[in-house]
């Protein structure tokens, strides 16, 4: 008996991680069905309960592996890698001779995967999704804050780093201030004294803020409550050792921050955001007290270039459309 799918789409993804996946899942949604499978535990999944015609798993773990067990012959089944999947476990254990195509948002990591674990595999470079409409653009009249804004205080982040260079900035303008945002976690408070620490050593207390604060489940608000954070500082900065994408410095730009990325330590990112990185700290410096010359006028025509530049590549419209080739050859 063939099988009759009642849905367009099965979405499978770990609970409470679909965040990256939900700007472009809301604009498949308004053209086609979408059943949406959030798991914690091995036993909750089963073969059974996909429903949809295309399958899509976010995030190439456990699930992935438990999925790929099946050859779904008439059904495709899509598997989106983010970044850390790469060095586990399952990148051995998924069957990908059962994955119609490994979707990765970076292609650096496609090609490590290729090199490393399977150059027979499909695969394909999709990048991130910004849900455009979440972080609305406001003119300001721009002053000195920066920002750097993270979902924890991890030390791939390159906080500690980010401070040092801060402190060479204000040696040279001491108007300058750094907030640096991130969630609260188990590790936060650990990582926070660190920070703390260099803080003191450097006397900074006064230019350099720290705040902690609590996620929102609410996908919707948690989004409000980033543009806001963002919206009371006037630049972005990308500082981490490590990223495959950095949403947050996507969003920065979106509200209009112009943005500053430490390219030496990070070249990943490189294929997204060259045009604002910097192959040095003195580079780096130098372009942050540049911009900070211009009128308000050529900061506010930057500003709206580099917002105009996210939506164009990495708008929930855009990739949503590439998502709807990939899975129904639908070519927009």
């Amino acid at each position: 008996m063939l099988f009759q799918p009642k849905y367009d789409i099965t979405f499978v993804c770990y609970k409470g991680k679909e965040h990256f996946a939900e700007p472009i899942l809301k604009i498949l949604e308004k053209k086609y069905s979408i059943q949406y499978l959030f798991l914690e535990r091995n036993r909750d999944y089963w073969h059974y309960k996909v429903k949809g015609k295309v399958i899509w798993n976010e995030w190439a773990n456990k699930f992935a592996w438990h999925i790929s067990k099946k050859n779904w012959k008439d059904r495709k089944v899509f598997v989106r890698l983010h970044r850390y999947e790469i060095e586990t476990k399952y990148m051995q254990m998924i069957k990908w001779q059962n994955i119609s195509n490994l979707i990765f948002v970076n292609h650096q990591y496609e090609l490590d995967f290729k090199n490393r674990i399977d150059d027979k595999a499909n695969t394909i470079t999709i990048p991130n999704a910004l849900d455009v409409n979440s972080f609305p653009f406001l003119k300001k009249n721009y002053d000195k804050n920066i920002c750097a804004l993270s979902v924890d205080f991890d030390i791939r982040k390159g906080y500690l780093n980010l401070i040092r260079t801060f402190n060479k900035l204000i040696k040279l303008d001491n108007e300058f201030k750094l907030n640096i945002i991130a969630i609260k976690s188990a590790n936060s408070d650990e990582q926070r004294k660190i920070l703390d620490a260099e803080i003191k050593i450097l006397d900074l207390n006064n230019s350099v803020n720290i705040i902690q604060r609590n996620k929102n489940n609410n996908l919707k608000e948690e989004r409000s409550e980033v543009a806001n954070l963002l919206n009371d500082n006037d630049i972005i900065i990308s500082y981490s050792d490590d990223e495959s994408f950095h949403y947050s410095f996507a969003e920065g730009l979106l509200v209009g921050l112009q943005g500053f990325y430490n390219m030496w330590e990070n070249p990943l990112i490189k294929e997204f955001w060259e045009d604002f990185g910097y192959n040095s700290e003195d580079e780096f410096i130098k372009g942050i007290l540049d911009w900070s010359k211009l009128s308000n006028e050529d900061k506010l025509t930057k500003s709206l270039k580099n917002r105009q530049y996210v939506i164009d590549n990495f708008g929930d419209e855009v990739i949503a459309n590439k998502y709807e080739e990939l899975f129904f050859g639908v070519n927009k």
